[in-house]
């Protein structure tokens, strides 16, 4: 990889769901990849996967709900003479249920993945893309796929109900990487989504409280 001409992409999250196929996308695009998340036999597999594509691609474990992991694994990329050219923060964990009855350890581990970790990989790569004037940057975020049963919400009547029809994470990644190849700042996939993202705008607080409180009901 350290010898190839093509630019290379970071995913993290990249051992299943959206992440993966995200992952696939770029591949396909002409991208390398540098894959990293937890469980490493997954992205192996995705990573023998891509070769087919011509990728060149380096699976690095990383637990970024540890303090400090978005550091380590910069630094093991760049070790190895390598340099970012897009930045997909797809990681991310959730929890169902009322604040005050989270777990608090549980709580935590969200702070630290979606927003600290998030915070401290696009911080530490964004001057280098500034610099080279050259650089893409992909904040993913999901309420289905493997993201909702690690949250719980997939015990939620919403999201067995019949209204609530869940896209494949292949059709998600592939609109969200064609609205970031086309530069576009916010892509919202699905009609129902859409839907919710301008209700909950002009919505009354009122309203759009209860609303949530209705949709995140387990009864």
């Amino acid at each position: 990889m350290s010898s190839s001409t093509r630019p290379l992409a970071l995913v993290t999250g990249a051992s299943s769901g959206i992440g993966a196929d995200l992952a696939r996308e770029l591949a396909r695009d002409g991208h390398d990849l540098v894959l990293a998340a937890r469980t490493v036999a997954p992205m192996e597999n995705l990573a023998a996967e891509l070769t087919a594509h011509g990728a060149g691609t380096l699976v690095i474990p990383a637990d970024l709900s540890q303090p400090g992991a978005a550091a380590v694994l910069l630094s093991a990329i760049e070790s190895r003479g390598l340099t970012v050219d897009v930045l997909v923060n797809n990681a991310g964990v959730g929890a169902v249920g009322r604040f005050d009855q989270v777990d608090p350890p549980r709580i935590g581990e969200m702070l630290q993945v979606n927003i600290v970790a998030l915070s401290e990989l696009t911080r530490l790569l964004l001057p280098g893309m500034v610099a080279r004037r050259h650089g893409k940057v992909m904040l993913v975020a999901s309420t289905a796929t493997n993201f909702a049963h690690a949250a719980g919400t997939s015990e939620l009547k919403f999201f067995n109900s019949a209204a609530r029809q869940v896209m494949s994470a292949a059709a998600v990644a592939r609109i969200g990487y064609r609205g970031l190849k086309a530069g576009r700042r916010v892509v919202i996939t699905g009609t129902l989504n859409r839907i919710l993202a301008t209700a909950g705008k002009l919505a009354p607080h009122a309203i759009s409280l209860t609303t949530a409180n209705a949709l995140m009901s387990r009864r």
